[in-house]
């Protein structure tokens, strides 16, 4: 039974559906669908405004990037492999307070 197509997803969507399941275009196609293009903005990365399309585990307009940042060291230090920011404090400045403080 197909899925009913969803015209807000785009081509690639629509045509993933027309598919059988077992074909290698159909994964590239959905493999396709979650490829984005990330375009940082200040005042999102700052935190004066809000992210428009929240993505897991970066929007992007580049919201959540400390939270990012976060559970990827907290990954790294789950699995004891040394925490690269920490070891480098001249990398600090290129975060503001309040972002050094959510990465620590």
């Amino acid at each position: 039974m197909k899925a009913p197509p969803n015209p807000e997803n785009g081509l690639a969507a629509l045509k993933a559906v027309e598919l059988q399941p077992e074909y290698p275009a159909r994964a590239f196609l959905q493999a396709l669908q979650q490829y984005v293009i990330y375009a940082p903005s200040i005042s999102v990365l700052r935190g004066v405004a809000p992210e428009t399309q929240p993505k897991n585990p970066l929007g992007i307009s580049g919201g959540r990037l400390p939270e990012a940042i976060r559970e990827l060291l907290s990954e790294r230090l789950r699995r004891g492999t040394p925490n690269p920011i920490a070891s480098k404090p001249n990398s600090w400045p290129l975060f503001d307070k309040t972002t050094a403080q959510t990465l620590t």
